[in-house]
């Protein structure tokens, strides 16, 4: 049976002196980031002077002539940034003390992925660090996990308690535990570790077909089955209390001086407000995908661009938008419901049960009658209303629109199962990726 790698994130017990060890090491790892980051952009940046000036004086004609003609920055690879640790441990001795040496590696492999991407045209240049509430840094050997006492060891650290009670793990994958993500969270400490385990064979297209569910994310309710099921539904109202506070906090910024220890302790206190949201929101999630996963093998839902459904509406001064206010209130209310980490959890809960997660294009699928299929935007008469101008079909729109995705799903498996003769994981287009699940808590 395959296997997958599988990451943990538990809660650890640091007292005063661990958590200043622990703060102490990330800030070693941003030190050696932002150095590096540095001398990296200050060589480039003298290469490109340099050429400039070769073509402005004459002494070359072309740009081929002056790229032959300067000496060009060494090429930032994570050897050539790892093999700086060792000179920087030596001028500044408090990186040679306070972090191990593997964390700053880590660090530079960070920056070195950071630079290659950027070459490929994925991202932009990578940008300086600074010292903010979330921050991370891994340990890639030399990590133990006692599960019977639920104790973990880092290097430099010792043995930390983890908070967790109750943990999904045998202790065969415990002792597979070596490497861990420690991830500052305000005041808390989180690590991520990684275990493997094995998954089940996925089930035939027959199967899954009979099994199959559609899902509705959206802001009203959350997530909408095509049975008639609503998860999330009290994410409003138990985060709603917080964030009223938090408006009310952030209106007291203007009366503060920045940088003061008033302006700190308001900042750190609207820092605890959000990081509960945020372990609300968690929770619900949690429970929610774990009985969907549990009570279904298979659920399709949209191939939502989440990224491109919250940009601002604001626009340029050549062409400003409209409707800012509302696009902007849209946008907090859709990050607030967390779409995408929807779908990760649901990703791999299923994937650990056997089930599958599939997703579909998002056209149309709130506009269409499932009766007669006729699409026009006059069928969604309101948010929650679908009225079918054609044959008069009516029904929840959330519910007539997980009804659709769950007809765009089976004809996917259907499809898949044809071409190929059985339903597959790695189709790109279809959304059947077998990407690696974000860390979670349990």
């Amino acid at each position: 049976m395959p296997e997958t790698v599988m990451t943990l994130k538990v809660r650890l017990k640091t007292p005063e002196k661990a958590a200043d060890k622990l703060r102490r090491a990330m800030g070693c790892a941003r030190f050696v980031h932002n150095y590096l980051l540095f001398e990296t952009k200050t060589d480039y940046e003298d290469y490109l002077d340099e050429l400039e000036s070769r073509l402005i004086f004459g002494e070359a004609h072309s740009a081929g002539e002056a790229q032959a003609l300067c000496v060009r920055p060494e090429s930032v690879t994570k050897f050539s940034l790892t093999y700086r640790i060792k000179t920087l441990r030596k001028q500044y001795p408090f990186l040679a003390s306070d972090a191990p040496a593997q964390v700053l590696q880590q660090e530079c492999q960070r920056l070195a992925g950071a630079f290659k991407c950027f070459s490929e045209g994925k991202s932009g240049y990578p940008r300086f660090k600074r010292k903010v509430e979330n921050e991370s840094i891994r340990y890639p050997q030399f990590v133990r996990f006692n599960l019977k006492s639920r104790q973990l060891f880092l290097p430099k650290l010792g043995w930390l308690n983890v908070f967790n009670k109750k943990l999904p793990l045998t202790p065969g994958q415990a002792k597979g535990i070596h490497t861990a993500t420690v991830v500052r969270e305000g005041n808390r400490f989180y690590a991520c570790l990684e275990y493997t385990v094995t998954v089940p064979e996925t089930r035939s297209a027959e199967e899954l077909s009979r099994e199959c569910t559609g899902l509705d994310r959206g802001v009203v309710i959350p997530l909408q089955l095509s049975d008639g099921t609503q998860y999330g539904t009290e994410l409003k109202e138990r985060t709603g209390p917080l964030t009223e506070k938090i408006k009310l906090l952030q209106k007291r910024f203007k009366h503060k001086t920045r940088g003061s220890r008033s302006w700190r302790a308001l900042k750190k206190r609207i820092a605890k407000l959000q990081l509960k949201i945020r372990s609300i929101r968690r929770d619900i999630l949690h429970k929610a995908t774990t009985e969907i996963a549990k009570s279904h093998g298979c659920i399709c839902m949209e191939d939502l661009k989440l990224k491109n459904m919250t940009k601002s509406a604001r626009g340029t001064v050549q062409e400003p938008g409209s409707d800012v206010r509302q696009k902007s209130g849209l946008n907090r209310e859709l990050l607030l419901r967390a779409l995408g980490e929807t779908g990760v959890m649901l990703e791999y809960k299923l994937r650990l049960r056997g089930g599958l997660l599939i997703r579909v294009p998002p056209q149309y699928t709130s506009q269409t009658c499932p009766v007669c299929g006729h699409v026009s935007e006059n069928n969604r008469t309101s948010q929650s209303e679908f009225v079918c101008e054609k044959c008069g079909h009516s029904a929840n729109a959330d519910l007539n629109a997980a009804e659709n995705i769950k007809r765009a799903g089976r004809a996917r498996i259907a499809g898949d199962a044809g071409s190929k003769g059985a339903v597959t994981r790695n189709l790109p287009e279809s959304g059947l990726k077998t990407a690696q699940p974000e860390a979670h808590e349990l």
